[in-house]
């Protein structure tokens, strides 16, 4: 079984598709799930399972790169969208003000210090469910 969990960490370490190719994870038998594998939420689980190792918090740049899309969609609806210095997004139209976070997909978002007022979404969220995010900070 070693053997098995080695190759899958270095076939989804390895790949460089942005979510799941046929390289990774994509098979006829999972057709009808494709759209909701990610070969990085894979690897966070198959670490966690081998070696106990929970995915660490983004960085605030890393934060920026993965809020950089619902920054981009409050913008085109007329929101002004900024970063704070955790990489928070902070956006606000009139007098609605959100402060929006993200966080590795398999930690708790309750177990996560958040500053006030903030509005945690896993990456998983942000990448398969834009829509809904976007749905829960539109008043």
């Amino acid at each position: 079984i070693n053997e098995i969990l080695v190759s899958a960490r270095r076939i989804l370490s390895e790949c460089d598709c942005s979510s799941s190719c046929t390289k990774c994870l994509r098979t006829y038998d999972n057709r009808l799930y494709q759209t909701s594998l990610n070969r990085f939420l894979g690897l966070d689980l198959l670490n966690y399972v081998t070696s106990s190792t929970s995915p660490v918090s983004f960085s605030a740049e890393e934060q920026r790169d993965r809020l950089r899309s619902l920054k981009d969609i409050l913008q085109l609806e007329g929101w002004s969208a900024t970063y704070d210095t955790d990489g928070h997004l902070v956006a606000n139209q009139g007098a609605t003000l959100h402060h929006v976070a993200c966080f590795p997909s398999l930690l708790d978002s309750a177990s996560i210090n958040w500053p006030p007022n903030t509005s945690p979404f896993s990456i998983y969220e942000l990448e398969n469910s834009l829509p809904d995010v976007f749905a829960v900070i539109r008043p």
